[in-house]
This record gives C-alpha cells, structure tokens and sequence, in this order.
C-alpha cells in the first residue's frame, strides 16, 4: 500500500478543480457547450471579453444569428454569391472557468 495516497489524490483534486484553463475554444455557434451551471468565460466577435458567468446566464446568445444585409450593425463577409452579416455580439470563443 502506498502511504499518503490518499492524501495524494485529495491534492490533486483540489488543483484540477482550482486550476482554471488558459486556453480559449473557439465557437461557431449551436448549443451551449457546456452545462447551463458551468461558470464561463467568453469572448465576442467586436472584441469584448465578459466577466466570469454560468453559461446559462449569459446576456448573449450562444447561437450566431445572421442578420440581413440592411439589419444591425456587423461585419460583413461576402463569399460565393451571399453576403452575411455577423453580429459584434456574436460569442467567438470560451474557456470554462473556475
């Protein structure tokens, strides 16, 4: 038997569940990714970032809507023969949070 293990593991555990991730995931929109109850951070496409909040209390949508060429105000990719418009509080990436 190995002494402490336990110990070990307990350890361990806090430092995964108190790490928080440094990567963020980019996102082309759908359904949460994530549980509704997990804390998130996200960032959007005009270049704001938000505080840390559970995924299903954000004030933005995870979908991406599309709004017409004469909607809101976006940036506007023109590809084949369609032009979109994405919006700036469009969420481009997240990282799960602690």
């Amino acid at each position: 038997m190995i002494p402490n293990f336990k110990a070990s593991l307990d350890e361990l555990f806090q430092l995964v569940i108190n790490t928080e991730p440094t990567d963020w995931i980019d996102w082309e929109g759908g359904d949460c990714p994530v549980h509704k109850g997990t804390p998130v951070k996200v960032r959007l496409r005009g270049g704001s970032e938000l505080p840390t909040m559970l995924a299903g209390n954000l004030p933005v949508d995870w979908y991406h809507y599309r709004d017409s060429i004469f909607g809101d105000e976006g940036d506007v990719d023109t590809y084949d023969d369609r032009t979109e418009i994405y919006r700036n509080d469009d969420i481009i990436a997240y990282k799960v949070s602690a």
